[in-house]
């Protein structure tokens, strides 16, 4: 966390007061207990972690029914209206989970988990301000919405929006799928809380004819699958993907899913297709029952994964088709779309933090390769020699960086274009500073710390020197959400993507460049892409 620095002139402070005293005089605070659609609500005023500031915050609202009993494996139903005023002063628990990538149910983790929370500046402002709307990563079976990554409150502060986050549910919970009930469930809990965001953000001070959805990792791709849905294109008005591209992770056939589901019923006791009997087994029993290592986390070794790994379905309700078939057609939402990577997404994986674990030798290399990419290995190899590289992990995690995220990012972007959609490209170079895993360099989910201004274990913070790109990031996004384009503030000017691909390089200082990885990338266009779990 940064503090105001010490050297700030004078006359700024000063004319910062007078600017604050005149809001003050001139804006009234606004009620801690608002009225929504199903019942009112009481939340309250806070000051976020520096005392930089005062957010208004409405944590665990309700959005849909408890996803239990019958309401298991099914699609999210109306929440009850209640009359007495709901005390949302904290986190709605995380959805049912396993613990990391292990086996093991995550105890602090509920069925009853379908709550969102909200952020608002105290005051009020003479016109509704642009909601943002975020959705967390965690692979589809992990992660929430109350995740400390995720503290809305310097957000706000920065930004002048409407913060929204929610949680969906998660692993067979969310995307268990088979013909008698359906599937993708987590992302209709998505799409339910866009629609509760529709009707109640109003009350909230929030333009529901201005949202912008937007996530990390799986919740990138959460965006980017909501980008090609036509049921939730009415819901949003802006996007932003970070780290997310579709194809990141493999979307499960109906047939594939239907067998996983089946073999979910018999681990448990159950017949196949008996969700009367599935419905009535215990939660972590459901969650850990069945094993699978057959796709490992990355692609490359055997194994590293000891739970089921649920993913999204190409389904033909929610995913109508393959995401590779809907960009090559351009069938995207018609919004502003602002999307990129991390420069070195895939050292993250490689480096036992997320289910890999390194190669040992560089003998391990090929077979690696090969099981990742069976008939294109060959072509792979030659191109990504081990001799290349520091070690074979460095080697992995330079492919993977490549194939699963920069390129299938970079045909997003261009189905977008195609689309005829405002197109804003970015790749993120600086590391956060003082995580575990900071010092692998700017990895998968580096970008979080800056975005939100937060400091946590895992990814570190923006560090002393980084309020800079803090400040540009917050600034590009705003502005995305407030008017379409990131423009318009004193960064550097971030260009459209188009013909000469241009994108910001988001870094102290940002600056731009064209054609990113274009070499590599259009040998990747060529190589079906590993796919991976998010994170």
């Amino acid at each position: 966390m940064r503090s105001r620095p010490p050297f700030a002139p004078l006359a700024a402070v000063v004319a910062a007061a007078v600017v604050s005293c005149s809001h003050a005089a001139s804006e009234p605070e606004l009620p801690t207990v608002v009225q929504t659609a199903e019942g009112p609500v009481r939340g309250r005023i806070t000051s976020d972690p520096d005392a930089r500031g005062q957010v208004r915050v409405f944590l665990g609202i309700p959005f849909a029914a408890p996803p239990i009993g019958g309401n298991r494996f099914r699609a999210p139903q109306p929440v009850a209206p209640w009359v007495d005023t709901l005390d949302a002063k904290g986190f709605g628990r995380p959805c049912a989970q396993v613990l990391g990538l292990a086996p093991v149910f995550n105890g602090g983790s509920a069925e009853d988990c379908l709550y969102l929370n909200v952020w608002t500046p105290p005051r009020a402002a003479k016109s509704p301000r642009p909601v943002m709307v975020w959705i967390h990563g965690g692979a589809f079976i992990a992660g929430s919405a109350a995740d400390s990554y995720y503290d809305g409150a310097h957000f706000v502060e920065a930004t002048d929006v409407v913060l929204v986050s929610l949680n969906y549910r998660l692993g067979p919970f969310g995307f268990l799928g088979h013909p008698s009930v359906g599937g993708n469930f987590g992302l209709l809990d998505q799409r339910a809380a866009l629609e509760w965001v529709r009707r109640n953000i109003a009350a909230f001070g929030g333009d529901p004819a201005n949202v912008t959805l937007f996530g990390e990792s799986a919740g990138g791709v959460s965006v980017s699958l909501h980008m090609l849905s036509p049921e939730s294109a009415p819901l949003f008005h802006r996007a932003i993907a970070e780290s997310g591209p579709p194809s990141l992770v493999g979307l499960a056939s109906v047939d594939e899913a239907t067998q996983m589901a089946d073999d979910l019923a018999r681990a448990l006791g159950c017949a196949a297709g008996d969700f009367v009997c599935l419905r009535g087994k215990p939660v972590a029993d459901v969650a850990t029952a069945l094993k699978w290592d057959k796709q490992p986390v990355g692609g490359f070794l055997e194994g590293s994964v000891k739970v089921a790994v649920w993913w999204p379905i190409v389904d033909g309700a929610v995913v109508k088709r393959p995401p590779e078939e809907l960009l090559r057609d351009g069938a995207l939402a018609h919004v502003p779309f602002l999307l990129g990577t991390m420069s070195e997404e895939g050292k993250v994986f490689h480096a036992g933090f997320v289910g890999d674990i390194p190669l040992t030798s560089a003998a391990e290399y090929a077979p690696a390769v090969s099981r990742a990419f069976g008939a294109a290995a060959p072509a792979v190899l030659a191109r990504y020699p081990v001799s290349q590289f520091a070690s074979p992990n460095d080697a992995l995690a330079h492919i993977l960086t490549l194939a699963s995220f920069a390129c299938p990012t970079r045909r997003m972007a261009r189905a977008s274009v195609k689309a005829g959609n405002a197109t804003f490209l970015y790749q993120m170079t600086r590391p956060s500073h003082g995580g575990s895993i900071s010092s692998l360099g700017p990895v998968h989910a580096s970008d979080i710390a800056y975005l939100f201004d937060t400091t946590t274990a895992l990814t570190g913070g923006p560090g002393e020197d980084g309020g800079p790109l803090v400040t540009a990031m917050q600034g590009y996004w705003k502005r995305l959400a407030a008017t379409g384009d990131p423009n318009g503030g004193t960064e550097v000017a971030w260009p459209r993507f188009g013909a000469d691909e241009p994108h910001v390089v988001l870094n102290i200082p940002v600056t731009t460049a064209a054609h990113l990885d274009a070499d590599e990338c259009d040998f990747w266009d060529t190589i079906p892409a590993v796919k991976i779990v998010s994170y």
